[in-house]
This record gives structure tokens, sequence and C-alpha cells, in this order.
């Protein structure tokens, strides 16, 4: 079976979507999850796919035989656009990786105190700053592979080792390109530096660290955390965020960071925008594009089971989108209540009881 019989795909974010339900799919949802690669994978009857490949399979009409290179090196990034065909060499050459230096094909030498450059099992050379070793690593690099060579410029920054196991007179001069906390950098600029303008959909992409979907950056500093990049982008361009207050996507694309597709609101808004889009999990299959005659589903009811209207002050909805009449749940509060007052007691013939507790 043809495992892009139960998807589709769109061209402008990348991402697959479920066109049926069944077991833990549900229609319209997003398909697919990361592995430990940082690639996206696919489960279709038992069987697992590369979320990149599909692609290529739907645009091709082939699976590739060899492998996929992402160009901007975002392994989660699958529009047709940023894929390419690739020999291992080369997919290698485009990883977006530096060395324990902080510069890409530049490495440190503690017995003779200087600085090196390698490429692959090719010795290039000893240099007198990490800077010079780095630049004949990409003269190298654009000779061998050409456009799959790449500096990694916009690649996160690897992790900082011990320095008593480095050399103490260069560890301090490097330390901050190594280590993003001390990086020096201003937030803004570490922010543009992680955004890809789409041009059919206008979207602002976020190609840095992700996670459920939603862009991320660090805010560094010893003790800084994460900040997402939707609300960073918001304070820039618009102002400060009020407290209690959401940033919301008007073209429901999680990594889209353009503040125009943007607005501020509270959850309820954002519940309320999902349900006019015909996103909730409840939505009727009339929006779904695939009408059931006689069938009133739960988002469709204007009132509940004891007549009562679901609008205004008498309709509660729960974080998951689902519509709660509040005269009905004061009732069922009332009788909860009322079965606490009464407790079962038998007496020594066996006969059962009901005793009030006061």
């Amino acid at each position: 079976m043809n495992p892009l019989d139960e998807l589709t795909y769109d061209p402008i974010t990348g991402f697959f979507h479920w066109s049926v339900t069944r077991a833990r799919c549900r229609y319209g949802a997003r398909a697919g999850s990361l592995n430990t690669h940082g690639y996206l994978e696919i489960g279709v009857h038992g069987r697992r796919y590369m979320a990149h490949r599909l692609v290529w399979l739907l645009k091709y009409g082939v699976m590739p035989s060899g492998e996929i290179d992402h160009i901007n090196g975002d392994r989660a990034d699958n529009r047709i656009c940023n894929l390419r065909l690739a020999t291992r060499k080369q997919n290698a050459a485009n990883m977006r990786g530096y060395a324990s230096s902080g510069f890409k094909g530049a490495y440190y030498d503690k017995r003779r105190s200087k600085w090196f450059s390698a490429i692959g099992k090719t010795f290039l050379g000893y240099f007198q700053s990490p800077e010079d070793a780095h630049a004949a690593y990409c003269m190298e690099a654009q000779e061998r592979y050409g456009e799959f060579a790449t500096s990694g410029n916009h690649a996160p920054l690897a992790r900082t080792r011990n320095r008593r196991h480095g050399d103490a007179r260069q560890s301090s001069k490097i330390v901050a390109a190594r280590n993003p906390r001390n990086d020096r950098t201003p937030l803004e600029d570490r922010f543009w530096q992680h955004v890809f303008p789409e041009p059919n959909s206008g979207c602002w992409l976020w190609v840095g660290y992700t996670n459920k979907g939603y862009g991320f950056i660090s805010t560094g500093g010893y003790g800084g955390g994460l900040k997402a990049a939707h609300r960073l982008s918001w304070e820039l361009h618009k102002g400060p965020i009020a407290d209690g207050y959401l940033v919301c996507h008007r073209c429901d694309v999680r990594c889209c960071v353009n503040p125009e597709h943007l607005f501020i609101g509270t959850q309820l808004d954002n519940i309320r925008d999902m349900y006019s889009k015909g996103r909730a999990r409840n939505v009727s299959y009339k929006l779904r594009g695939k009408p059931r005659p006689g069938r009133v589903f739960q988002s469709e009811k204007t009132h509940c089971k004891s007549g009562h209207p679901l609008s205004g002050d008498n309709l509660s909805i729960a974080s998951n989108g689902w519509r709660n009449c509040r005269a009905c749940w004061r009732v069922r509060r009332a009788k909860s209540q009322a079965k606490k007052r009464v407790a079962i007691t038998r007496d020594r013939a066996g006969r059962l009881s009901l005793r009030e507790i006061t």
C-alpha cells in the first residue's frame, strides 16, 4: 500500500497531515514525530518512513536510493525547495556543527600549542589562530564539495568541554565562542540568524531549535532559559506582552515569527480561533469536508441535553476545547455532595439502611 494514500502534503510548511481517521491518527492533524536524530518520521501501517523521503517520492514519483540533504541544515524542514540528492560525503559536508574551538574545521594541538585544520583524513597544516584554520577548511571544503560546503556559521554552538582538559592559555580566548551561555551577541541579532522568509505564504519560518513545532531561542547568560521565538518577535516589533495574554498565529504555522501573522489574545480567544478554522478535536465533519446528515456534533450544539443554552455565562470551554453547560455542572455537583452526606450501614440482621451524616 502506498503510504501517501493516507497523507496530504503542504509545500509551504513542508509538513504532512492525515487525510484519514483511524487508531492514533486524526483527520487533519500533523503526521509524524521527531526521532533521536532530529528527522521527522511517519508511521503508516506498521512501517516508519522518513518524511523527507516521502516528500521526494511525492514530487518525483520514485523513492531515492541515496541520501537526501537538507540545504539549510534543519533536519525537520521538509519543504521540497530545501531538499536535494547528495552522496554521503556531500551530506556530511553540509552539517552545521562546530569544533570545540567554536570554528568548524579548527582544532587545537596541546603538545605543539598551535592551531591546525583538517578535513576528513586530510591534514591542512598548522596556523596561528582558529580563524586562519577555519578559513583554510572553508577553502578546501569549497573545492571538494562545491555548493554542499558550509562554514557552519548558522549552526548551534557545541557544548563547552571541561577547562581542565584543555589549555588554560587558549581556553579563555575561545570560551565565549564555544559556550552559548557566554555569547555576547545581542539577542535581536541572534534572532535574525534563525529566520527564513517564505516568499509564497509570507511566513517567517524559524529554522533554529523547535519543540512541538514552536521555535525557541536561548536568552543567554547564566541562569537564562529559552524564550518562544514568536513571543520575542512580537516584543521586538510590537512591544511588550501583558501578563496572562498569549501570542497566537493567524496562519496556523507554529514556526512562523512574522508579526503580521500574529495576534494578542487570551486562552479563550485562541480556542475560539481554533474553532472558527475547524481545527478543534471535536469539530464537525462539515468543516472537515465530510458531512454526515442527521448527526449533530458537540461543537454545533446550541443547547445541552437538559435544554440549557450553550451560550453566554452558561457556556464553559475546557482547555481541550470541549463545551460544557454550567447549569448541568451545578446539578451534578449538588447530587455528588448529597451522596457524600449519606452513609450505607448494615445492622446485626444483615439488613442495609441509609443513614444521613450530620
